[in-house]
């Protein structure tokens, strides 16, 4: 987890318009997963590696209260601007104001309201059309963890705030998607069983007009992309289907990990040149095994974002690092496995 992821004519051509229907076709996964890169900065857009990606969209998370603080919206704002000189759809993914466990704040639905509101009335008119009600909603980080109804309530704001002639329509349905849920996918059986509890509580909050509405659904598989498992990913998949008729999965966060922490299996000591080179090269499998779960649910998977472009070389001050590139801006071998691929394959494009 950071700290701070169309065989339809009619739903191609809504693409070129400008935005595919909330509530359209799911079908398009089966021909084209679309292919992003997120960030939390702009240094990705003026690299030539990534420029090469030739990439149209990207992710960037952004806190409940930025609207709060002055130097969050500053780089917000630089973040969505560069991103649309660019040319590139940005998704903005909601999350906790204070990613220490046990730290952040549970703003009440009208505060959500507020904050968030005023996040959207400065990010749509500068071109955002992708929103995520809340990042990563289960994880132990987040302080929807333990309250999927708010998640609900939250989600129901955000189409509201959506909901009218002057931006994404009536219904939601031409201009904008929103992701409505987004979660971790576990790989034990408790956290396993979790996935599964917070996304059956988050339905059950919703009427049945308001399930069809909630289709667009975040999953982060960095445990089975990274352990190279399916569970966790078939878990959450198959869970939401029980509540949702053909939703359309998005790989809102998912790669290949380097660094998480300095003990356990995805170790990586910057002072070693070996431990640099093994990590770099297990994420890079990774990347590989990525694609090929991505491929395995390609009738359910519709978009799939890379976290992240810029590493931080594995140094001791920063607890995760999955960039594909090191923190001089050189390449890590994943960069040349997802080029290879969105290049040659007929499933992944950017």
């Amino acid at each position: 987890m950071p700290r701070f992821s169309r065989t339809l004519i009619l739903t191609l051509l809504a693409t070129l318009a400008g935005g595919t229907a909330l509530a359209g076709p799911a079908s398009a996964s089966s021909s084209t997963v679309r292919v992003g890169i997120a960030n939390q900065n702009t240094d990705m857009f003026g690299a030539p590696a990534w420029q090469a990606l030739k990439m149209k969209r990207t992710r960037h998370v952004v806190k409940w209260d930025a609207i709060d603080h002055p130097d969050q919206i500053r780089a917000i704002d630089q973040f969505v601007d560069t991103a649309r000189a660019n040319r590139v759809e940005v998704l903005l993914h909601i999350s906790t104001d204070n990613f220490t466990i046990g730290k952040g704040k549970l703003p009440s639905t009208a505060t959500y309201r507020k904050k968030v509101g005023a996040l959207v009335s400065r990010y749509y008119p500068k071109g955002v059309r992708d929103w995520g009600v809340w990042n990563e909603a289960n994880d132990r980080t987040q302080p929807t963890y333990k309250n999927p109804a708010r998640t609900a309530d939250f989600f129901k704001e955000m189409w509201r705030l959506l909901d009218n002639s002057n931006r994404c329509g009536s219904k939601v349905t031409s201009r904008c998607r929103i992701v409505a849920l987004d979660v971790l996918d576990g790989s034990t059986s408790s956290q396993l069983g979790n996935t599964r509890s917070f996304i059956k509580r988050f339905y059950s909050r919703l009427s049945p007009t308001w399930d069809k509405r909630a289709r667009i659904v975040g999953v982060h598989n960095y445990s089975d992309t990274n352990r190279k498992k399916r569970g966790g990913t078939k878990n959450a998949i198959s869970t939401v289907k029980k509540y949702v008729k053909s939703p359309r999965i998005w790989l809102t966060e998912t790669g290949g990990v380097l660094k998480i922490g300095n003990t356990g299996s995805f170790t990586c000591n910057p002072a070693s040149a070996s431990s640099v080179q093994r990590a770099e090269s297990r994420a890079s499998s990774a990347i590989s095994w990525m694609f090929r779960l991505a491929t395995d649910y390609k009738k359910d998977v519709d978009r799939l974002y890379i976290y992240k472009w810029t590493g931080t070389s594995c140094v001791d001050e920063v607890r995760f690092d999955s960039g594909l590139t090191r923190l001089d801006g050189s390449l890590r071998p994943g960069y040349a496995r997802v080029k290879s691929t969105v290049e040659k394959s007929k499933l992944f494009k950017p």
